[in-house]
């Protein structure tokens, strides 16, 4: 019997599924194990030690759902525009934060704040008119659309400094919350923030510009970032600059459990206008609470570090890579004297990383080239040619027993040397262009020890 084509096909397809049942391959899906279900993202696995209140699962849990009132020790405060909820601390400036007491905030003059920011306002001022500031907000733009649902602003008062935070537990209390602010705002001359002429700033102008209310102190009154000085004088030793990162490591404090992700809290603030539920939000006032109070440790610091040499007993003895930093930092303070110093004592440890301590051999020895004092410069030019064959190095040398010694002989040895390196790199045109020109100061050097003789 001749077999059709679909015949031919039917057949070798009940060969194909023969084949692959003898090698253990069954038809279909029914035989196969379902995996275990994966995890609820909410359920939490044992911990040895407390769950972060904001952790908790509170989806299953809403019969205990707590107005913020009951999470928080504050008060809801009512004026013209509506209601808020506020809370005050109090911080005695005599106590210590960390490392040092804040009051040491106190000690560092207005004269170092104004060279740091370059701003001459600050003579005429004192720490008690600068307003510290911090946001939590809604996302991560800086757009009409991003709230601050909680505001924290610190202040000295008496003999505290006060942290005060100004929360809204729906959109329509920011009116009534902003209110309050400037006019609590028209009390201080100056701003003190961590990142905020980045983000806090032009976010507060739109929400206070939403609100028809025109603050001075966020728009042209003399503003320390924090952040800026920071990383001059911190990057260098350092993962990262920051504000968590620079109280465990400057500040000698650590946050609790209790504390929130940044990253999580625009999630959290969300799920508490959805479910009512502020029990997740003391995580938030927490977090918020020490931003403010470590800006304030944290200018104290670093008024300290912009004064140095003097006024920093209570931050010795400082890293070497602080040192280092701290001296290039008053270098581009214009303090001469003081970047000397503290570039001096940063190269008299064995402990200064090896690109670090380059760095600030070339930055004291143009210093002093500056200052009129080649013969210090050069023992430093001379121990970065033998540590790397730095050419810099090289051509101050030459440059130095050119010029200053008239030491033609030395002059020469050191540019014959430079080639001599130049030489031993891959060809490109960079190298081209180097050789030409120590080239053209050899041949200088040869007519004028030819003139010499």
């Amino acid at each position: 019997m001749k077999l059709t084509r679909r015949s031919r096909k039917t057949i070798s397809r009940e060969k194909r599924l023969a084949q692959l049942k003898r090698i253990g391959v069954r038809k279909g899906t029914r035989h196969i194990a379902m995996p275990p279900p994966k995890p609820r993202p909410t359920e939490t696995a044992p911990a040895t030690e407390p769950v972060p209140l904001h952790f908790l699962n509170y989806r299953d849990d809403l019969q205990h759902a707590a107005p913020i009132e009951a999470v928080v020790p504050g008060v809801v405060v009512e004026n013209a525009h509506g209601q808020y909820f506020r809370v005050d601390v109090r911080y005695p400036l005599g106590a210590k934060y960390g490392n040092l007491p804040l009051k040491t905030l106190l000690d560092v003059p207005m004269e170092t704040v104004a060279t740091i920011t370059g701003d001459d306002r600050w003579h005429d001022l004192s720490w008690r008119d600068v307003l510290f500031f911090d946001t939590e907000t809604t996302g991560l733009e800086i757009a009409a659309g991003t709230v601050a649902f909680l505001i924290g602003v610190g202040f000295i008062e008496g003999d505290d400094f006060v942290v005060r935070q100004v929360f809204m537990r729906d959109f329509d209390e920011e009116t009534a919350l902003l209110s309050d602010l400037h006019n609590l705002c028209r009390n201080f001359r100056a701003a003190a923030s961590f990142n905020g002429k980045t983000f806090d700033v032009p976010m507060l102008e739109n929400r206070f510009t939403l609100a028809r209310l025109f603050v001075d102190l966020f728009d042209d009154a003399p503003h320390l970032d924090l952040l800026h000085p920071s990383r001059r004088v911190w990057r260098h030793r350092l993962d990262n600059c920051r504000l968590a990162t620079l109280e465990t490591e400057v500040l000698g404090v650590t946050r609790t459990h209790a504390d929130v992700p940044g990253y999580f809290i625009p999630t959290l603030y969300r799920k508490y206008l959805v479910d009512n539920d502020a029990r997740p939000m003391a995580g938030i006032f927490y977090h918020n609470e020490m931003d403010i109070v470590s800006m304030a440790a944290l200018a104290a610091v670093l008024g300290q570090m912009a004064a140095f040499p003097h006024h920093t007993d209570t931050v010795e003895p400082l890293h070497p890579a602080d040192l280092a930093a701290v001296g290039m930092w008053q270098l581009a303070l214009g303090r001469l004297d003081a970047a000397e110093t503290a570039l001096n004592a940063a190269l008299e440890s064995d402990k200064l990383p090896a690109a670090l301590r380059r760095r600030a051999m070339i930055e004291l020895a143009f210093l002093l080239k500056r200052r009129g004092r080649g013969e210090d410069a050069e023992s430093l030019w001379q121990a970065l040619v033998a540590a790397e064959d730095s050419l810099l190095a090289l051509e101050e040398l030459a440059k130095f027993y050119e010029w200053r010694r008239k030491e033609i002989e030395k002059a020469r040895t050191c540019t014959e040397y430079a080639l001599k390196i130049l030489n031993a790199r891959p060809a490109d045109w960079r190298t081209e262009e180097a050789v030409a020109a120590w080239e053209h100061r050899l041949a200088r050097l040869a007519r004028k020890q030819v003139a010499a003789e």
